[in-house]
């Protein structure tokens, strides 16, 4: 009966689709059960506490509520995802070298007849040393296009609501079929007196 109502909450640093640099945190309930009561506590290499000043990498955490705050409820299959940082400025913001940071995140969190649990998630972020990736996403990079395609053509109908346009006509098209037949007549005559 316990299992059937069992959450499942843990957490997960994604590279964002914008870039390998960025970084969201994703906090997930993938149990049967609806989670409850949800807190994080922060802990070094030996599980003790540790603070946002012992560890700068924990403050970075912070600034999202949900890990000062803690979360009230999360349904099943529930998910919250944020941006969280971005390497290229993470070594400035944490006045270190970004590869040594390390903590322990624990969560604590009960079911709905107040049962409770534990997860753990280590961020070890000397396993990132070395990361890369090879082109970009496309879908991202679409996106960009499609917005400065739409751009252009804001500013193609912003000159009095109407746009530039050159209607070419059966006239127009006489005039140009005989300066043609014009410069193919002056080319063979051209040729003719080489000859």
């Amino acid at each position: 009966m316990q299992e059937n109502i069992r959450p499942n909450v843990g957490i997960e640093l994604i590279s964002s689709h914008v870039g390998v640099h960025f970084f969201d945190v994703r906090v997930s309930n993938l149990g049967k059960g609806i989670a409850k009561k949800i807190t994080f506590e922060f802990l070094d290499r030996n599980d003790d506490s540790v603070t946002e000043e012992a560890e700068p990498i924990v403050k970075v955490f912070c600034k999202l509520a949900m890990f000062r705050l803690g979360i009230q409820s999360m349904g099943i299959n529930q998910k919250l995802k944020s941006f969280l940082f971005n390497f290229l400025t993470l070594g400035n913001e944490l006045g270190t070298d970004i590869f040594k940071p390390f903590v322990n995140i624990r969560i604590r969190f009960e079911d709905i007849e107040g049962n409770e649990y534990f997860n753990a998630f280590v961020v070890d972020f000397a396993q990132y040393q070395g990361f890369s990736e090879l082109g970009g996403n496309s879908l991202h990079q679409l996106a960009i296009e499609a917005k400065a395609i739409r751009e252009h053509l804001v500013k193609a109908g912003s000159a009095g609501n109407r746009l530039a346009v050159n209607i070419f006509d059966s006239d127009d098209r006489g005039e140009e079929a005989e300066a043609q037949e014009e410069q193919i007549r002056q080319w063979r005559e051209k040729h003719q007196q080489k000859q």
